[in-house]
């Protein structure tokens, strides 16, 4: 019939509801629903807009061309600075200051779990850990950081600011590695929060995003509990330990255009699709800025 299958909300051929066809034009979803014998119902394809969304702009073919941003000026490159919480630093990351520090912490995890989804580590002695830092210092487009527990006095773990284009506003976390002294605790919920505010209020983005490999379940919960929203995945993205990963994407809370505000919403960890030959990347996006808040658990 030349029409495709969706198998989407758990309906497929075999339901009583049939599943969900992909057609061309309107005059073959009539001749299915002709030939079925039974119910069909046809929608017209829409565009999601969230509800209040003025209408946007349309050129003079008609065509929508979406929204006017009148104020909007490029935004600025994280400078190399400090950011200082009430839990947390997040300082640049520096292999005389941080990687005897960072090499111990990671050491807590004697299984090297925390690595799994990474394409490098774990690192099995210190020169080895140090040389990475070193090869990664000074990367024009990946600006890493180590997180400095304030309780603890020491670094406890890593995060890059990554993919930073400053003429479209949008910047990704990346490279986030927290040891198990930082797992579930309120310095690692303000080091998301420092990075946040430092891109959104400092630095005028207007999108934060964060991507995941698709498998990694604990990354994708602690990018919903921080208010971050699930938006696909990208399939056969890259490639770690001999296996065809999957991202997944997400983005942060928004800041609009006519500013940021900083109430933070949850979004959706479920998977669009899932692929069962080789994994993706899971991209988490946030386009506001968080309400700042720390909790016992990451």
């Amino acid at each position: 019939e030349g029409f495709t299958w969706l198998h989407a909300a758990g309906l497929d051929r075999s339901t009583p509801y049939r599943g969900i066809a992909v057609l061309s034009d309107t005059a073959s979803g009539r001749r299915l629903a002709a030939n079925a014998g039974g119910t069909v119902v046809l929608y017209r394809p829409v565009t999601a807009r969230y509800p209040g969304t003025p209408e946007p702009r349309r050129n003079q073919f008609g065509q929508e061309i979406g929204w006017p941003l009148p104020d909007w000026k490029p935004a600025q490159r994280p400078p190399l600075t400090p950011m200082e919480g009430r839990f947390a630093i997040v300082e640049p990351l520096d292999a005389d200051r941080h990687a005897e520090q960072l090499f111990a912490a990671n050491a807590q995890d004697r299984e090297g779990r925390n690595f799994t989804y990474c394409p490098y580590g774990p690192f099995a002695v210190l020169d080895e850990y140090r040389a990475w830092i070193a090869s990664v210092s000074g990367e024009p487009n990946r600006l890493f950081h180590a997180i400095v527990d304030k309780g603890l006095g020491r670094a406890v773990g890593v995060a890059a600011y990554a993919n930073i284009v400053r003429a479209m506003g949008t910047i990704e976390v990346a490279a986030l590695v927290f040891s198990p002294p930082l797992q579930r605790k309120p310095a690692a919920t303000e080091a998301h929060y420092l990075l946040m505010r430092r891109a959104f209020d400092e630095l005028g983005y207007r999108r934060y995003e964060w991507k995941c490999d698709a498998l990694n379940m604990p990354s994708r919960a602690a990018a919903a509990r921080l208010g971050f929203t699930y938006e696909g995945c990208s399939a056969r993205r890259s490639w770690s330990r001999a296996a065809t990963a999957t991202r997944c994407i997400s983005r942060s809370p928004t800041r609009s255009g006519r500013g940021s505000s900083r109430r933070s919403s949850a979004g959706s960890t479920r998977p669009i699709s899932t692929r069962p030959a080789g994994r993706g990347r899971a991209w988490q996006v946030c386009d506001r800025a968080p309400t700042r808040h720390s909790r016992n658990r990451e």
